[in-house]
């Protein structure tokens, strides 16, 4: 009997242990399911580029996307489907400055979920200067990955929009503070993703 117990036991610890494992979401790759654009900043340019600065295969990017006597940059994704984003915790994306200035020029970080007009924002400009300050250190041309919780605790505007927002998800800004004198220079985007670790 009591090996019995015990057999049950080891087994009961190993699903526990080994099935969520399994059964945990699988990245979303959105790179192949989205289209960019910038918001609010008419001299702005964007594209994909197939093979960028800092290698690694093709990669999104904007260039001139301050909105003008301002500070914010919001780069648009918008999705080809509607993707229900709640069951993922992180947004994770690589990112490279074809300069150094271009980069550090960014200060704070929201990424910002919608579904048509209903939004909901999170807080990322910790995660996102560290990136920048620990990954970069004064080097250009350099992808960096930024991850950014979108779970409810980082909640930074909207949070009654939370459900709304995130079930139907048909596009997320980048949403960027920088100072204000214009930097020169192109920003690149590649492997956006949302996750459930970071």
């Amino acid at each position: 009997m009591k090996n019995k117990k015990l057999v049950f036991i080891a087994a009961l610890i190993a699903f526990i242990t080994v099935i969520p494992a399994y059964s945990q979401q699988s990245p979303l790759v959105l790179d192949s399911m989205i289209e960019i654009s910038v918001r609010e900043a008419p001299a702005s340019q964007s594209g994909k580029e197939a093979n960028p600065p800092g290698g690694g295969g093709a990669a999104f990017w904007v260039s001139n996307s301050k909105v003008p006597n301002d500070i914010r940059m919001e780069i648009l994704f918008t999705l080809n489907r509607p993707i229900d984003a709640r069951p993922y915790q992180y947004i994770v994306f690589d990112m490279m400055g074809d300069t150094w200035a271009v980069m550090n020029d960014l200060n704070e970080h929201y990424p910002r979920f919608r579904n048509n007009d209903t939004f909901v924002q999170f807080q990322g400009s910790f995660v996102f200067r560290k990136a920048i300050d620990e990954q970069l250190n004064g080097v250009d041309r350099k992808w960096i990955t930024v991850s950014v919780p979108i779970a409810t605790f980082n909640i930074h505007e909207n949070r009654s929009s939370y459900q709304g927002a995130m079930n139907g998800m048909n596009m997320f800004l980048l949403r960027f503070i920088a100072n204000r004198p214009p930097v020169p220079g192109r920003i690149y985007f590649r492997n956006i993703r949302l996750q459930v670790q970071p």
